[in-house]
């Protein structure tokens, strides 16, 4: 090689060196260098990377790498980024390149467990979503992913979001959302969850998908649409997830399909969508959440809310708990310190899928009792308001101090033990009732009413007896009416779906005990002031009567036996001076009188040898 040839060989290299330390370093005015990519035919999509300070420094993390027209394709769901920046990345150029163009065999979500950032920033993220012609777009601006270690998010926050939908109808929808904050979110396991199947064999735990979030200001409605609902804030603990039998990406296409056929689904692929909903509904758990501040508005009710609740807490080991509910509208308005659910479960719901799924309950309107979860307890804390009463224009006011009902031990889908109670339900009687329950309450002399009163039913499937245990009403002023009763042979068929084999069920029962318990508070004086008057008598004259056809015709209506007498005194001792009345009939025979035969008889009387009967009067 010649001395010029040399020189000119130097030079070259010289002004590649030069050239490749501006790319490299990126400081010397040069534009940022940008690498487009094919467009790919897979879920994940990038148009093209931009490094922000030239590729040496992108290699070792030193630089923002810039991801242009991000796609991600998840089936009924597409998500689109404008732009992407990593800041302080972990990530050579090199492999984030290979898992961009899919040159790696590595899962997508491993790809993303190797990124470690300072920062992620992206403008702008829509979602798009079409299903069973529904269609939604949700656009989130301003977000920021910080503190990135290995895919999971520190902190991600979302400046705002605006919702845009359709309706199957072609109905608008319309939505915003203020600021949301995920913290503790993980990425990699939270693309798992949409995209992979649980293992056959082996482990599946939960793992926490969010640590916390919340989100502001939410509202939503249509400018044309007569309601609209707002929410100030939602806020929730720790959200955990598991992997599903069929992973989502391949559930909702499926699922979308049966939807859009023309035709009804059939028994196999109802029952298998049942089993897809109940892997879902079970594959996903969370906290505590509290929702503040839920306000509904009536454009023809004005700006006020016609329904609102000021907090609203559920989830986790706590009881789900509404506080301050308020309903304001022309015919109602009330006000609800708290309602209260202690117990409720869907797992026996999500069970039931999982058992028509498996073909062990049938697909019928029997087997739909399978689907019906654990009520639990709910209660309501005093209530205070006035309801105008259809056909009037007076509004009667109302309290409740509380109301409290318990169901479950599911057997079939039917709860075997339920207990309710109300305290203190006081209202005014409208005034010019001509007819009913308020008209003859009037007559008697009240003007308003405070009622109290509880329920109690059990089935033991030991004993196969249902017991009432009680059924009490209790009015101020008025007095206390009780019942109690036990009935035997209840076998578990009697909570059958199959409605004949619960009524065959239920005519092998038997009546074991009935008691009866009454303590007057007034009520008895006033009954005898009120029939005394349109007899034209006096109420000791009417009272005097009673006593005596108590002493004499009811004895002699059962037949003159001990029994009989004692109960004609126990009535006559509570009608000369009424305090408390204790009568209890109960079947000499242990297992009871057969309820049919007991119906059916067309002489009452001829079933007094099957019974004992008990009275006192205090």
């Amino acid at each position: 090689m010649t001395r010029d040839k040399r020189f000119r060989a130097r030079r070259l290299a010289l002004m590649a060196g030069v050239a490749a330390t501006v790319l490299a370093l990126g400081d010397i005015g040069v534009s940022p260098v940008r690498i487009a990519l094919p467009a790919g035919e897979g879920p994940v999509s990038v148009e093209a990377v931009r490094l922000e300070h030239g590729l040496f420094a992108a290699a070792y993390a030193q630089s923002a790498v810039t991801l242009e027209n991000v796609t991600i394709d998840a089936g009924p769901s597409v998500y689109r980024l404008p732009s992407v920046t990593i800041e302080g990345s972990s990530l050579s150029r090199e492999a984030l390149l290979d898992a961009i163009q899919g040159k790696t065999d590595a899962p997508w979500h491993e790809a993303l467990a190797g990124i470690s950032a300072e920062r992620i920033t992206m403008p702008e993220l829509i979602i798009e979503q079409e299903v069973e012609e529904a269609q939604t777009t949700i656009t989130y601006r301003d977000l920021v992913a910080e503190d990135v270690s290995e895919g999971v998010i520190a902190r991600f926050v979302a400046g705002s979001a605006r919702i845009a939908a359709k309706g199957p109808d072609g109905r608008p929808f319309e939505g915003e959302i203020g600021e949301t904050v995920v913290e503790g979110f993980d990425l990699p396991f939270t693309v798992r969850w949409y995209t992979d199947a649980a293992p056959e064999d082996g482990e599946n735990p939960f793992r926490p998908i969010y640590r916390s979030f919340s989100v502001a200001d939410m509202r939503f409605g249509d400018s044309d649409a007569p309601t609209a609902v707002s929410v100030g804030r939602m806020a929730g603990e720790t959200i955990e997830g598991r992997l599903m039998r069929e992973p989502f990406t391949q559930m909702m296409p499926e699922i979308e399909a049966m939807a859009e056929a023309d035709e009804e689904p059939g028994e196999e692929d109802t029952r298998r969508m049942l089993g897809m909903m109940a892997d879902m509904l079970g594959s996903v758990r969370f906290g505590q959440v509290v929702v503040e501040d839920v306000a509904v508005t009536v454009a023809e009710a004005g700006d006020e809310p016609v329904f609102a609740v000021e907090r609203i807490v559920f989830g986790g080991d706590g009881p789900a708990r509404a506080e301050t509910i308020r309903v304001d509208s022309e015919q109602v308005r009330l006000t609800i310190a708290a309602v209260v659910s202690e117990g409720f479960s869907f797992e026996p719901m999500i069970a039931g899928m999982r058992r028509i799924a498996e073909g062990e309950v049938a697909l019928d309107a029997s087997g739909a009792r399978a689907l019906a979860p654990t009520v639990g307890t709910l209660r309501l804390e005093e209530l205070a308001g006035s309801i105008v009463p259809p056909g009037r224009t007076e509004a009667v006011d109302l309290t409740l101090a509380a109301f409290a009902m318990t169901a479950d031990d599911l057997v079939e889908g039917t709860p075997t033990s339920i207990r309710a109670s109300f305290d203190n339900l006081a209202f005014a009687l409208p005034e010019g009732s001509g007819q009913g329950r308020a008209a003859q309450l009037r007559a008697l002399g009240y003007d308003e009413v405070d009622l109290s009163g509880a329920f109690a039913a059990r089935w033991n499937p030991q004993e196969q007896t249902l017991a009432i245990e009680e059924a009490v009403l209790t009015g101020v002023e008025m007095g206390r009416f009780g019942l109690a009763a036990e009935f035997g042979n209840i076998g578990p068929g009697v909570f059958s779906g199959d409605q004949m084999a619960a009524m065959m069920a239920a005519a092998a029962a038997t009546a074991r005990k009935v008691s009866v318990s009454i303590a007057d508070a007034g009520l008895t004086e006033r009954l005898l002031e009120m029939q005394a008057g349109r007899m034209g008598a006096t109420a000791d004259d009417l009272r005097g009567q009673g006593v005596m056809l108590a002493r004499t015709m009811v004895p002699a209506a059962l037949g003159g036996t001990p029994e009989a007498l004692a109960l004609g005194e126990a009535l006559a001792t509570f009608l000369e001076a009424p305090g408390e009345l204790d009568v209890s009939v109960s079947a000499v025979d242990p297992a009871g009188i057969p309820l049919a035969a007991a119906m059916q008889t067309d002489d009452p009387l001829s079933l007094l040898p099957l019974v004992t009967i008990e009275a006192q009067a205090r």
